[in-house]
């Protein structure tokens, strides 16, 4: 009798689980962003007791694929890209942020975004947010490159005075900025947070998953994450370009 019942509670334990939903979640950024994405998302799926399938796709598939229904979400995105991708809606909790910073070949006065008209600015083609900035500033010259190895290599030949990158790309090419006589600006140019967003058959969920998220800010868990996985790199990036202070990072 005590094993049945014994067999009986399995069962049921084992149906329980199977029964937890499964949700597939793209992850359109590289290393070392998708590492810290992914352990957000493990965490945010655990708490709110689902499963998840986490998979790394181009910027532009990884969308396409989430809003056409192919895939269930998106894990980090600016809150308003249902204006260009319909389908999608956002889970109201911060999963990400980007930091729009300023890259410098010698010391310079960029104390908000407009100050960018005096310099020639270089970006990364594809990341609208930074493309967008430099195009509202109006700069003497505007150059939109692919990879960040490039953007570098400009700004150290003195063919850009600003590279508009976000910090955590960064922590990549610390090698390559490293002994170079580069400057940071202080104050991050901009900072957007990014949000989860799911395909509209699977709205149902969005309170649980938002719960998930605030819970791990509320507790300490997204910081300690994010310390896990950036900490050190935060460091040797601090150690590899020089500091400048600037006042405002407000657009005129």
């Amino acid at each position: 009798m005590k094993f049945f019942l014994t067999a009986i509670c399995l069962f049921f334990i084992l149906a329980e689980a199977k029964e937890l939903p499964t949700l597939t979640i793209n992850i359109g950024w590289k290393a070392p962003e998708s590492r810290f994405i992914e352990a957000i998302m493990h965490e945010t799926f655990k708490r709110a007791e689902m499963n998840v399938n986490l998979q790394v796709l181009p910027n532009k598939r990884s969308l396409i694929n989430a809003n056409s229904g192919v895939d269930d979400g998106e894990a980090t995105r600016v809150w308003e890209i249902n204006k260009y991708y319909t389908n999608l809606i956002p889970v109201p909790a911060e999963s990400f942020k980007i930091e729009i910073v300023a890259v410098t070949s010698r010391n310079l006065k960029i104390e908000k975004v407009s100050d960018l008209r005096n310099y020639n600015v270089g970006v990364i083609h594809g990341m609208k947010i930074a493309v967008l900035m430099a195009e509202e500033a109006n700069p003497l010259a505007l150059s939109k490159v692919a990879e960040h190895d490039t953007l570098l290599k400009m700004l150290k030949a003195d063919r850009l005075d600003v590279a508009l990158v976000n910090k955590a790309s960064l922590f990549n090419h610390i090698d390559i900025i490293k002994d170079r006589g580069f400057y940071l600006v202080a104050e991050p140019m901009m900072t957007r947070p990014l949000y989860m967003q799911l395909h509209k058959k699977n709205e149902k969920y969005i309170p649980r998953l938002q719960t998930a998220l605030e819970s791990m800010h509320a507790d300490g868990t997204y910081q300690k994450m994010y310390h896990d996985v950036f900490g050190k790199k935060e460091e040797a990036l601090k150690q590899a370009l020089m500091t400048v202070e600037n006042k405002s990072k407000t657009a005129e």
